[in-house]
C-alpha cells in the first residue's frame, strides 16, 4: 500500500481512466467511479474516503490499515478482487475487480426457488467471511451491492469502511444504508455476526416486493416492524415469511446467531406457498355381500391454503402381494379421479371383489402424492370379501314352513271336509278356505314385512266383518282358514326378511317385493302354496280335485326346476372361481 499522498498516485494516474462516477455520497465523502485499467482494459471500481484534514487523512489511513489487509486477503468468486489501494489528496482509494452482473435494485421478478437459491448464495459468502480468523461484518447490504448473473450467482460488493474521526473513533453507522441498517449498528453500538442477516433480510424484501432502496419505509407497518407478509408475493410460503421475521428482530439475541445457523434454517424450508391437503377420511372399510361385487364409497380431499393450486396423484403403498410395476394402483381398485388439479376434489373408489380371493380380508395403504410441502395424506382401505356361494338356504327354516304349510292344508280340507263343523255343502267350506287363504296370504307378508298398520289392518277387518255375515258360505272356515293361510305366510316371510336384510330398502312395500324375488322368497312363496295344497289333497276328497292336482304340479315342477337351474348356477360358479384363482390377487 502506497503511503504517497500525492495526487499522482490517484485513478488519474494513466493507468486507469475514469468512466463514469456510480454513487456519491456527501454526507460520508465518498464517492465511487467505475474506471478501465489502460494496461489490461479490464474494468474496475474505485472507491475514494474523502477526510476533513491532512491530518484526519493519515490517522484514517493509519486506522485503516488493518482492515484493507484483511480485505486484500479474500479469495472468493462472489467477491471483487482487492487490486490496488492509493491515498488521494485528503482521503484514501480502494481499486476493486468489476464484475459483470445486474444488481439485485434493478426491476424484475424471482420465482420462489430463485429467491431462495440467492438467499443461499449470499449466506454462503457471509459465511465465509464470518468464519475467518479475524470475522468480517459486510455492514452494507442492500440491493445495490448484491449482483446477481445470468445463473444466479451472488457476488458481494462495497465492502464499505467506517468512518473514524480524528481522535480514531469508528462510526459503524456512517458504513450502513438507511433503512437496511439494524438497531445496534444505527445506533453505533457492538455489531455481531447478526449484524448483516438483518441487512439481508431487508434486501430479500426489496427484491420480492420490487421496493426501491429508498422507499423501505414503505414495508414498515404501523407498530414499527417490517410487514412483511403484506408485502411480499402470495407464491412465498409461510415458513420463508417467519424466517425472514426472525432475521429482522431488533434485538440481536433474537436472530440467528451467525451465518451458518441462518443457512442451515434456510435449507430445511420450502419457499414456495404449497397447498396443504386434508382427506375426511382416513381409513375406508369395505363388505362384500356377493363375491363378484363392485363397491364404491367416497372420500374428499381439500385445500386449506388460498391462492394455491392442489395436484395429486392416488399411489399405492409396496406390498407383498402386489406387483411392483403396479405400484400405482392395483387391478382389483380404482381411483377417479386418481389424478387432479383441484382444491376440493371428491376422489370415488371402487373395488372390484371379482379379482379377490373370497372369504378373504385385504388390507392396502395408499398415499395422495401432492405439489404439497406438508405431510401429505394417508389413507388405510380394508376390504372384506364373502364366500363365492352366499346365498345359502335356509334348510332348517324351509323344512318347517314345509311342515306347517303341510299341516296347515290337512287342517283346512279337515274342516272343509265337514268334520268339525255342520256347514250345508262340502264345496262351500272349500270356497270359503280359498278366501281365507287368499287373504290369509296378503296377511301373513303383511304381518312379517310390518306392514299390519297399513294392510293387514284392513284385510282383517274386511275378512271379519264383511265375509262372516254372508250366511251359509262357509264362515267358520273362512276365518280358519284366513288365520291358517296368515301363520303360514308370515312364517314364509320372517325367513326372506331374515336372509334377505341386505337387499330389502327402506320402504316396506319395496322390501317386501324384494324379499319375494330373490331365491329365497321365491321357494319360501312355492313351499308354502305347495305344502297347502298337498295338505288339502292328503284328505283324499274329489272336490277340487283337479284344481288341486293343478296347482300341485304347477308349484312342485317349478320348485324342481328353480332348485335345479340354482343347483347349476352355484356349481359353475364355484368351478369358474376355482379356475381363476391363480390370476386373484392375494391378501
Amino acid at each position: 500500500m502506497s503511503n504517497n499522498p500525492n495526487p499522482s498516485d490517484s485513478f488519474n494516474k494513466p493507468r486507469y481512466a475514469k468512466i463514469r462516477e456510480l454513487e456519491s455520497n456527501t454526507q460520508t465523502s465518498q464517492k465511487t467511479y467505475l474506471a478501465k485499467d489502460r494496461t489490461t482494459q479490464k474494468l474496475a471500481i474505485v472507491k475514494e474516503y474523502g477526510f476533513a484534514s491532512q491530518s484526519s487523512s493519515w490517522a484514517g489511513v493509519k486506522a485503516y490499515k488493518n482492515q484493507i489487509k484483511a480485505l486484500s486477503e479474500l479469495k472468493h468468486p462472489g467477491i471483487p478482487a482487492y487490486l490496488k489501494c492509493f491515498t488521494p489528496r485528503g482521503g484514501l482509494g480502494i481499486i476493486r475487480e468489476y464484475k459483470e452482473a445486474k444488481s439485485l435494485a434493478e426491476p424484475r421478478t424471482f420465482e420462489p426457488e430463485e429467491i431462495k437459491k440467492i438467499a443461499t448464495n449470499l449466506l454462503e459468502l457471509l459465511v465465509y467471511l464470518q468464519e475467518r480468523e479475524t470475522p468480517i461484518i459486510h455492514r452494507n447490504i442492500k440491493p445495490e451491492n448484491i449482483l446477481i448473473d445470468e445463473e444466479l450467482n451472488v457476488v458481494l460488493t462495497d465492502f464499505g469502511l467506517p468512518l473514524i474521526d480524528s481522535k480514531g473513533t469508528i462510526k459503524n453507522s456512517q458504513a450502513g444504508s438507511q433503512g437496511f441498517m439494524p438497531r445496534e449498528q444505527s445506533r453505533n453500538k457492538e455489531l455481531t455476526k447478526s449484524t448483516d442477516l438483518y441487512s439481508l433480510a431487508v434486501s430479500l424484501i426489496c427484491a420480492l416486493s420490487q421496493t426501491p432502496s429508498s422507499k423501505t419505509n414503505n414495508l414498515i407497518s404501523a407498530d414499527g416492524r417490517f410487514n412483511v407478509a403484506g408485502v411480499i408475493p402470495n407464491n412465498i410460503s409461510m415458513d420463508f415469511v417467519e424466517w425472514l421475521e426472525k432475521m429482522l428482530q431488533p434485538y440481536p439475541r433474537n436472530r440467528c446467531p451467525d451465518a451458518a445457523a441462518a443457512l442451515e434454517a434456510l435449507k430445511q424450508l420450502d419457499i414456495s406457498r404449497s397447498p396443504d391437503p386434508i382427506c375426511d377420511l382416513d381409513f375406508l372399510a369395505f363388505q362384500a355381500n356377493k363375491y363378484g361385487e363392485k363397491l364404491m364409497q367416497t372420500v374428499t380431499i381439500t385445500n386449506r391454503v388460498p391462492d394455491t393450486l392442489l395436484e395429486g396423484t392416488w399411489q399405492m403403498v409396496s406390498h407383498p402381494s402386489e406387483p411392483q410395476k403396479s405400484r400405482g394402483l392395483s387391478k382389483w381398485i380404482s381411483f377417479n379421479p386418481r389424478t387432479f388439479e383441484n382444491n376440493k376434489v371428491e376422489c370415488k373408489i371402487t373395488v372390484d371383489t371379482s379379482k379377490l380371493m373370497a372369504n378373504q380380508t385385504y388390507e392396502r395403504d395408499f398415499l395422495l402424492e401432492t405439489n404439497s410441502s406438508a405431510t401429505n395424506p394417508s389413507l388405510k382401505i380394508a376390504v372384506k370379501t364373502p364366500p363365492v356361494l352366499t346365498d345359502k338356504l335356509p334348510q332348517i327354516y324351509l323344512i318347517l314352513l314345509f311342515v306347517a304349510a303341510l299341516a296347515g292344508g290337512y287342517f283346512g280340507g279337515w274342516i272343509c271336509d265337514g268334520r268339525l263343523f255342520k256347514i250345508i255343502s262340502i264345496e262351500q267350506g272349500y270356497i270359503g278356505l280359498l278366501l281365507g287363504l287368499t287373504f290369509g296370504i296378503m296377511g301373513g307378508f303383511a304381518a312379517a314385512f310390518s306392514l299390519i298398520p297399513v294392510l293387514g289392518s284392513s284385510v282383517t277387518f274386511l275378512t271379519i266383518f264383511y265375509f262372516m255375515p254372508l250366511p251359509l258360505y262357509g264362515d267358520i272356515e273362512l276365518i280358519i282358514g284366513y288365520f291358517i293361510a296368515m301363520a303360514i305366510c308370515t312364517f314364509a316371510g320372517w325367513i326372506m326378511r331374515h336372509n334377505c336384510r341386505r337387499l330389502l330398502t327402506s320402504g316396506a312395500f319395496s322390501s317386501l317385493l324384494i324379499a319375494m324375488m330373490s331365491p329365497v322368497g321365491i321357494i319360501s312363496s312355492l313351499l308354502a302354496i305347495f305344502g297347502i295344497s298337498f295338505g288339502i289333497a292328503l284328505n283324499g276328497l274329489v272336490v277340487f280335485r283337479p284344481l288341486l292336482i293343478t296347482i300341485l304340479l304347477t308349484t312342485g315342477i317349478s320348485l324342481g326346476v328353480f332348485l335345479f337351474v340354482r343347483h347349476f348356477k352355484q356349481v359353475k360358479k364355484l368351478a369358474e372361481y376355482q379356475m381363476s384363482l391363480s390370476r386373484l390377487v392375494r391378501p
